[in-house]
């Protein structure tokens, strides 16, 4: 199906914005990118970023693609990380709004339109609720955030408030800061940091606009001595931006930490039975 910018336009442009690396899964990148048709609300552009060599498989999803819309794949010779993946196609956006979208994750047929309708309506960053599609043995759950400026601005210190595939922004409130800060698997909790510490207008809305796909190994990544490095980098940059104190930084950082070197079957516990609601 070809993406048509609708003749008479409700919303402003936009541009749909993801990357995608070696690890990524053809058949779940190939439905992302589907239902970015589908969508009632189409954007004007498509910017995929490639980072670093990827197989076959993945080439030829792209390939089959890229005949349907209008979509710019930018490429990096080696895998960068997600925050100058992003940061790079930022670069070649064309349009004051973006919406970002994972490589294995669904966007729902209302998503586009739900979130330009806040954005049109004056705000910096929008997210939404999303549901985690977890493997067979697990229960789907819910990871809701919260919905005003200020519930987002109280729960920022301890856990990020947004879900990261939702959210949808103003291009030039994102260039603003600098973009994405390099902090590799923190790199969108850093720019909620940075937004926030700019005084931009931030919400989430109260619906599921996108169904995350947690994979077999959901607990892997959220554990081990990368994810406390990253912790730390993340902490200092909330103290040098003034959102957190040292002390309280130290603290969190510090249990967050301990949650990531858990074992895996309790770290599972945690994000499942106390961190997550039931779908």
């Amino acid at each position: 199906m070809k993406i048509t910018p609708p003749s008479s336009k409700p919303y402003p442009d936009f541009t749909a914005l993801g990357a995608f690396w070696s690890e990524d899964s053809p058949r779940l990148l190939e439905r992302a990118l589907l239902s970015i048709n589908d969508n009632s609300l189409l954007p004007l552009e498509i910017v995929l970023v490639q980072d670093g060599e990827v197989s076959p498989n993945l080439s030829t999803v792209i390939e089959n693609y890229r005949g349907e819309v209008p979509l710019k794949l930018l490429r990096l010779p080696n895998n960068s990380g997600l925050g100058r993946a992003l940061n790079l196609g930022m670069e070649s956006v064309s349009t004051d709004f973006v919406i970002r979208f994972d490589a294995d994750d669904f966007s729902l047929p209302f998503r586009f339109m739900t979130t330009m309708k806040a954005l049109d309506a004056g705000y910096d960053l929008v997210g939404a609720q999303v549901l985690e599609v977890n493997e067979p043995k697990n229960p789907n759950t819910i990871r809701r955030v919260p919905l005003c400026t200020s519930g987002i601005q109280r729960l920022l210190p301890y856990r990020s408030p947004l879900n990261h595939m939702t959210v949808g922004f103003r291009t030039s409130a994102i260039k603003r800061i600098g973009g994405y800060p390099d902090i590799r698997q923190r790199e969108d909790y850093g720019l909620w940091l940075r937004l926030i510490a700019a005084g931009s207008s931030v919400i989430n809305i109260d619906e599921i606009l996108v169904e995350a796909s947690t994979g077999d190994n959901f607990m892997q990544r959220r554990g081990g001595y990368r994810n406390v490095i990253a912790e730390y980098k993340l902490r200092k940059l909330a103290v040098a931006l003034r959102v957190q104190k040292l002390i309280p930084a130290v603290m969190i950082g510090t249990l967050r930490s301990i949650l990531f070197l858990l074992p895996s079957a309790m770290r599972k516990y945690i994000y499942f039975w106390i961190l997550r609601s039931r779908k």
